[in-house]
């Protein structure tokens, strides 16, 4: 019996398991995370068991926990009701950018307001007045920095209307492609009408 009541495989010389449950293993975004948990995992001595599982973020299949110490899960990619599983069993859970209240999950995210209230402020330095948003605002990050980006434009005395804002499927390559192709189309009706636009990717 270890990790406060967990039944894991009794192996003398079992090195401790790091279950990884996530959308992507690749990308710009999901690449960082997962390289850098491997290069952590090496670095302390830790298994890493990646399970990649879309972006359905409603992950409850098996996952074999009696074989894991901990679990990390990125972007709520796996379901409540498998995160229960986790905590009953005394396995502790780390959530990256999503939160698993009320369970006993530790949560962790980054700022998302600086950095998109620096980022209006500098367009607004250089002269622009209608700019957009575009990301997938079905991630919980995502549409902190949509939150945001509202109070910024507030402030400076503009409101947002429908054709500022554009959600896409995705923040991987799939929303790129929607994300040009909507853009395209405004900046081709845009000049027709000779009215300045500034879309800024915030993902």
């Amino acid at each position: 019996m270890i990790n406060g009541g967990h039944n894991v495989l009794a192996r003398h010389d079992r090195k401790p398991a790091i279950g990884v449950i996530l959308p992507m293993l690749s990308g710009f975004y999901m690449g960082e995370i997962t390289s850098t948990l491997r290069a952590y995992g090496a670095d302390k001595g830790v298994n890493l068991i990646f399970y990649r599982v879309g972006h359905k973020r409603d992950f409850d299949l098996p996952f074999a926990l009696d074989h894991v110490d901990g679990l990390i899960i990125v972007l709520h990619a796996a379901a409540n009701s498998l995160v229960g599983q986790a905590v009953a069993k005394g396995i502790p859970v780390v959530s990256i950018a999503a939160s698993y209240a009320p369970l006993a999950v530790e949560s962790f995210s980054s700022d998302q307001k600086s950095g998109v209230c620096a980022l209006y402020d500098h367009l607004a330095s250089l002269g622009h007045s209608n700019i957009g948003f575009c990301g997938d605002l079905s991630v919980n990050d995502v549409r902190m920095r949509f939150k945001a980006f509202q109070a910024r434009a507030e402030s400076h005395g503009r409101v947002i209307g429908r054709t500022q804002i554009l959600n896409v499927s995705s923040n991987a390559l799939q929303g790129g492609r929607e994300a040009m192709n909507v853009i395209g189309i405004r900046v081709h009706l845009v000049r027709q009408l000779s009215v300045p636009l500034t879309i800024s990717r915030w993902v």
